[in-house]
């Protein structure tokens, strides 16, 4: 370990429940964002090899969008990742 502070993540498995919405978005908060994966319905996605954030501008955080919301919609998201760097 260098003690570095990681600023990139590796996606193995999203798990998802969703209803009501269109779809909702995951994406690394980067310029501009990058896409991770469009969850739609319910399912369990297994990523071999992980989903690696490429790095650059931005934080690089995680970021949920929707649109078109109505009372009732909601989602359930579990993410399975490490640290990179």
């Amino acid at each position: 370990m260098t003690g570095a502070v990681p600023t990139r993540t590796a996606i193995e498995k999203i798990e998802f429940s969703q209803t009501g919405f269109k779809r909702v978005k995951l994406a690394w908060d980067r310029s501009p964002d990058e896409l991770i994966y469009l969850v739609d319905g319910q399912g369990e996605i297994c990523f071999n090899p992980p989903l690696v954030d490429s790095g650059g501008d931005g934080t690089g955080d995680i970021i949920v969008v929707t649109d078109n919301t109505t009372m009732g919609d909601s989602y359930d998201i579990t993410i399975t990742l490490r640290l990179k760097d």
